[in-house]
């Protein structure tokens, strides 16, 4: 018996697996890619054509950034120049806000994104004293996003006040951008990228977005690597700034020794309860081979890339960026993808007590509905009759532990296969 459970879980995730893409996020402080600052003078002729080469390294389907000038012209350029180039005109990017701090503050955040993937479906910001915090909803391009339901992931880009004596305002920053979350009160694919200029885990920010009373809004931190980050060895590997040892008026000095640059994930994203899964292990500041600590990204061999990859990375910014992948579900199901199937079906996700869902259905027919546990156990079966059109089903369930589950609508036609998330 167990053997045929084992066999209907693989032959499941079999169905989800051959239906998966992968996206590559990048995140980058850009370092004033604005205009003249403090005697620095900026090259955009040499900062972009660093920019295009760290870009044709990293090949992304996202980029968010920081410290991008504040006028649409900054954007524009960084799309223009370093993205819609050689024929491709693939890239699109967000709406830009002006970040908060008054009329002196020249610098925002925005996000570009590969157009032939992803499509943005709308987008706001959380402002408070220092720096908004912009945040975009973008859906996954299916195979055929008439046959219902993609993938929806939001991407969160924040930029926390710099220096050490400023933990207070780091953490006012973070509690308007998760008091707006809560009033939202959704369990969504949360994405959070930026420089948020911790230096260290016990930080009342990182403690807030980690540790937030409402479970459904709290973020992990891919690499669990807790402690006292700025200037410690024993996080070589995980340091983003700086990639210079001296100043010369427009980068920090000292080299990298300090882990400012993150992307953190909700538990939906962390366990891909939603269509969206981060990939493990694939968090990485890139140019970073754990023997930078003190020094610049050019300084001796780097084992994580070239040493032409490492001169971009050092002319181009004085952080490193930082990458991760997550698997997204291409089509609902095979069935579905070909067509050969005369119902569709929609479902509540999270589930309660209550397993509420949709089927439309193009004939008369008799279905059976299943939940099933990861490991393949069959927890709940229901048999129901369908008439032409669309009807709604509620069917009380069983105790159902807190996890996922997989939902399985089948007749001798076909079956649908969904993932599905008990509270």
């Amino acid at each position: 018996m167990m053997k045929r459970y084992l066999l209907l879980a693989i032959a499941l995730f079999a169905i989800y697996l051959s239906h998966a893409d992968t996206l590559r996020l990048m995140h980058y402080n850009l370092m004033q890619y604005s205009n003249n600052y403090s005697g620095c003078v900026s090259n955009f002729t040499a900062k972009d054509a660093a920019l295009r080469t760290i870009i044709a390294y990293i090949q992304p389907d996202i980029i968010t950034v920081n410290e991008i000038g504040n006028t649409m012209s900054y954007p524009r350029r960084f799309l223009d120049s370093c993205l819609n180039i050689q024929g491709n005109n693939n890239w699109g990017m967000g709406d830009l806000t002006s970040a908060s701090g008054g009329s002196s503050n020249t610098l925002a955040n925005m996000i570009f994104y590969n157009r032939e993937k992803l499509t943005m479906h709308s987008s706001y910001y959380v402002a408070n004293s220092v720096r908004d915090f912009n945040v975009y909803r973008l859906y996954y391009n299916q195979t055929d996003l008439s046959k219902g339901d993609t993938a929806f992931l939001v991407v969160i880009v924040g930029h926390l006040k710099s220096g050490e004596s400023y933990a207070e305002a780091r953490g006012q920053q973070v509690n308007a951008l998760m008091t707006r979350l809560n009033t939202i009160g959704v369990a969504d694919n949360y994405i959070l990228c930026g420089d948020l200029n911790l230096y260290q885990a016990s930080e009342v920010a990182y403690q807030t977005l980690l540790y937030h009373a409402n479970t459904l809004i709290r973020f992990y931190d891919p690499i669990n690597k807790y402690g006292t980050w700025h200037d410690q060895t024993d996080f070589s590997a995980y340091h983003t700034q700086s990639t210079h040892k001296y100043s010369d008026n427009c980068f920090s000095s000292g080299g990298l020794d300090d882990r400012f640059d993150f992307i953190l994930v909700s538990e939906s994203v962390l366990k891909g309860y939603d269509k969206v899964k981060a990939l493990t292990n694939t968090y990485h500041a890139v140019g970073q081979d754990g023997q930078r600590f003190n020094q610049s990204v050019t300084d001796g061999t780097n084992y994580a890339v070239s040493a032409t990859m490492a001169q971009a990375l050092y002319n181009a910014s004085d952080h490193l960026p930082v990458v991760m992948d997550f698997e997204v579900e291409n089509t609902l199901s095979v069935a579905e993808a070909a067509n050969k199937i005369p119902w569709q079906v929609q479902v509540v996700n999270p589930i309660g007590h209550c397993l509420t869902l949709q089927l439309q259905s193009t004939e008369n027919q008799s279905y059976h509905v299943e939940i099933v546990s990861m490991i393949g156990q069959v927890l709940y079966q229901k048999s129901i009759s369908a008439s032409i059109g669309s009807q709604t089903y509620s069917f009380n369930l069983p105790p159902l532990s807190t996890g996922m589950y997989i939902l399985r609508v089948y007749n001798n036609q076909g079956q649908i296969i969904k993932k599905i998330m008990k509270q």
